[in-house]
């Protein structure tokens, strides 16, 4: 019985002190403090530049240079460029179908080089932009985001600008805009929508604007106009000397028709403006020539400028062809009473006394002939353009536009 206990005492004697060796390697704070002090020891034995002995230099151009000061400048040069290229070359997402698509800082060096479909962060870090990028610029397909994460454009992009085809859209979600682009602006043919999402106009563009042929809509989405435009403006001058019919061809919308013995006038409602002639008993309505216009604005644009009062109409336009007051036409009383369905404008509304031919066939029998109102006009390009005042050098709050050789003066 001794011996056996002498035999497993001697057992335990060997195998103890290797049991607790192993229980002290096994434990995480001795593994940390033995891989520290290697990382010291290795650091220390690097940063030991001290050269000792004539060979631990390198000749350089006469110089000596230590061997361990250059190792560990190149040491550290790749650990910060190793660091660098991690930091600015971002994580890699993997996709359910297993495409790689890359994220970068938005001023990542490595993005510059980068051909590929990418994720951009912004300045915050919010994802910017997802897409097609060539040399650090978004090329091709791709979709740019605000910091909400709302989708801002979605398509094609050329420089990191919108370029071809591509969709706009409102903070809403909404559509904003749906066709072509160039250099970030509305090019070539495209829809342009409203903030609640009804349809505006759909047709050509340049540079931004409207530009050409296309149709304008109300609310509710009904074609209300199909004509030209310029500098997003409509060109009401191209309803001058058409027929009623031709114009009716052109304007859709909402409308109210005057007439009396020597005028008609027509309101269009949504378009802002009221075409007019001269009666003629001997033709019928639908043949009737258009000889005005009115636009219901307060502004007049001429190529992308914007004019508010007779000052800068007459350093734009030049001379005054004529200037002063005047009794209202017919067709003017109804122009003026249209403006006034909104606030007053010049005097307030014309007194007119009218009869219902129909729902929107209006009979004017009298209106007020002593309503004055004080006028400029002016010629430019085979156009007479009149202003129409409250005052002399004032504001003016609409304006007709002529055939010059219609004006009878």
């Amino acid at each position: 019985m001794e011996l056996l206990t002498l035999f497993f005492n001697t057992i335990k004697g060997k195998i103890l002190p290797l049991w607790t060796k192993l229980k002290l390697w096994s434990k995480p704070a001795y593994v940390k403090s033995q891989l520290y002090g290697k990382i010291q020891r290795f650091f220390s034995t690097l940063l030991d530049i001290r050269p000792r002995h004539q060979k631990d230099y390198y000749s350089l151009f006469g110089w000596l240079v230590s061997k361990k000061l250059s190792f560990s400048l190149l040491i550290g040069i790749g650990l910060l460029s190793a660091y660098y290229i991690f930091a600015m070359n971002g994580d890699v997402f993997f996709s359910a179908e297993g495409d790689r698509i890359r994220t970068f800082s938005y001023d990542a060096i490595v993005l510059r080089f980068t051909e590929d479909r990418v994720k951009i962060l912004g300045k915050s870090g919010y994802l910017a932009y997802e897409g097609e990028v060539k040399n650090g610029a978004a090329a091709g397909e791709g979709r740019l985001l605000d910091l909400s994460g709302n989708l801002v454009y979605q398509g094609t992009f050329a420089g990191s600008q919108y370029q071809g085809s591509g969709i706009l859209y409102y903070p809403s979600g909404r559509y904003q805009y749906a066709g072509e682009f160039q250099e970030n602006l509305y090019e070539g043919s495209g829809s342009l929508f409203r903030e609640n999402g009804s349809l505006e106009y759909t047709g050509n563009f340049s540079r931004g604007c409207k530009e050409g042929e296309g149709i304008l809509y109300d609310t509710g989405n009904n074609p209300v106009y199909t004509g030209n435009f310029s500098r997003d403006r409509l060109l009401y001058s191209e309803l001058l000397g058409k027929s009623t019919q031709e114009v009716s061809d052109k304007y859709t919308g909402r409308r109210t028709i005057y007439s009396d013995e020597d005028y008609f006038a027509v309101c269009m409602q949504d378009i802002e403006a009221v075409y007019y002639g001269k009666s003629n008993p001997d033709l019928l309505d639908e043949s009737m020539i258009v000889t005005g216009i009115y636009v219901m604005q307060d502004s007049f644009y001429e190529n992308g400028n914007r004019f508010c009062n007779i000052k800068e109409l007459t350093e734009w336009l030049g001379t005054i062809k004529y200037e002063g007051n005047s009794a209202v036409i017919m067709p003017e009383a109804v122009a003026i009473a249209s403006l006034n369905e909104g606030d007053e404008h010049l005097y307030g509304a014309v007194t007119m006394e009218t009869e219902a031919v129909f729902e929107d066939v209006m009979q004017v029998r009298s209106y007020d002939t002593d309503y004055i109102i004080y006028l400029y006009s002016y010629q430019k390009d085979g156009l007479l353009y009149t202003f129409f005042c409250k005052d002399k050098l004032g504001e003016f709050d609409f304006y007709s536009i002529e055939k010059a050789a219609d004006y009878d003066g």
